[in-house]
């Protein structure tokens, strides 16, 4: 609070020089006309100190941030950020993919076993290039590899359906 306090009191005594200033300058001719300009440079500098301020700690700010998500993924994936949207895209397929199978073969969503695998191509562009998949007998569908192909954009002969039955 005490830096708005000293703020205010910098913007009056900067208001009350350029005053005087502007009212000892002399009347006649171009002197006035500067030392006006002068005086409001000194104004709008003196307005736009906390700006440059607040954009100054905001960065600080987004830095720290920054720092911080950094340095919580850095034990639990060393590759960086890549490994990580990667490792989280992964498992969000997974689970997608294990609800989109339960409701599409009619069965329980903890029956349902999915592993995805990736590749990263140029650009940072993500491809599924393969799926595996336990499910259980008593649900299997002729043509699920080709509608989990068109889901995915996998090609199909990358898409492995095992059945097992409920007994083991």
């Amino acid at each position: 609070m005490e830096e708005v306090y000293s703020y205010i009191y910098s913007l009056a005594v900067a208001a009350s020089a350029a005053g005087i200033a502007t009212a000892l300058a002399p009347d006649g001719g171009q002197l006035k006309k500067y030392v006006k300009y002068a005086a409001s440079l000194c104004m709008l500098l003196l307005l736009a100190l906390p700006a440059k301020n607040m954009i100054a700690a905001l960065a600080d700010g987004v830095g720290q941030a920054a720092a911080a998500l950094r340095s919580d993924y850095s034990a639990e994936y060393p590759g960086g950020a890549d490994e990580l949207v990667l490792a989280k895209t992964k498992a969000n397929l997974e689970e997608s993919l294990s609800e989109l199978l339960s409701a599409k073969l009619g069965c329980e969503k903890e029956s349902v076993e999915v592993k995805v695998s990736l590749e990263t191509e140029a650009e940072g562009k993500i491809k599924v290039s393969g799926i595996g998949i336990k499910a259980p007998i008593s649900a299997k569908t002729i043509g699920i590899e080709i509608w989990l192909a068109e889901q995915t954009g996998c090609a199909a002969k990358n898409v492995v359906v095992e059945w097992v039955s409920s007994e083991t």
